[in-house]
């Protein structure tokens, strides 16, 4: 108690009523679930949550939200068992074979954001869209805007969020050498160009493959 902010490895953090996100990923067309997708959690600032548009005042207990940075880097590692990987903040988890995941603890400070990718899936946002009476164009001629209201977990629940997958386009091909004979374990990186009605992950990160013995390759998942 007389010196509370001194380093030490004798701090407890007690987190009376952890709430918990447990996901479940299926195929929006079959109802059937989607195993082994890799599932990216974001944990942000609040936003677009009450009546008003935008982000929530910065508190004392909201704050930590802002720094994605020390939360994957510092916090990850000790809270939940794990770090984002080079150059990303966002937590990686593995879906299981029934297609379900589970994340926390959580606090009601924070909201999620989560990105699931499959190879045959696209990107897909399933956050829903809230449309503010101050985002609305009207009279003054401009483009009304919709928002996205992430999820947010409320103290001792266990929120139980369904996430819908939708196929995507493919291309395949093969790699040659110049006398026509097959290359394999060559990677291919396709990126998409930048159209702003796609999912925001096309824009930051390409869709990967490889050839086979026979030069071949294939990509899906694209928008």
């Amino acid at each position: 108690k007389d010196v509370p902010l001194r380093p030490g490895s004798t701090h407890v953090v007690r987190v009376a009523r952890a709430g918990w996100l447990k996901g479940r990923i299926v195929d929006q067309a079959t109802g059937q679930a989607v195993g082994r997708a890799d599932v990216i959690v974001y944990l942000q600032h609040r936003a677009n949550q009450g009546d008003r548009p935008g982000p929530e005042p910065v508190t004392t207990t909201n704050a930590f939200a802002v720094f994605q940075r020390y939360v994957g880097h510092v916090l990850g590692p000790m809270v939940w068992g794990l770090e984002p990987p080079p150059g990303d903040t966002g937590f990686h988890l593995r879906a299981s074979n029934d297609g379900w995941f589970t994340f926390g603890p959580l606090m009601k400070e924070v909201q999620v954001e989560v990105v699931i990718t499959h190879p045959d899936y696209m990107w897909t946002d399933n956050d829903p869209d809230k449309r503010f009476e101050a985002d609305q164009g009207g009279a003054l001629g401009r483009k009304d805007v919709a928002r996205k209201v992430r999820t947010v977990v409320m103290p001792g629940e266990t929120k139980e969020v369904t996430y819908y997958l939708v196929k995507g386009k493919e291309i395949a091909g093969t790699v040659v050498d110049p006398e026509g004979k097959p290359i394999k374990d060559v990677e291919i990186a396709l990126e998409h160009v930048a159209q702003y009605s796609q999912h925001w992950r096309y824009r930051t990160h390409a869709r990967m493959g490889r050839t086979d013995e026979k030069g071949r390759f294939r990509i899906a998942g694209l928008s």
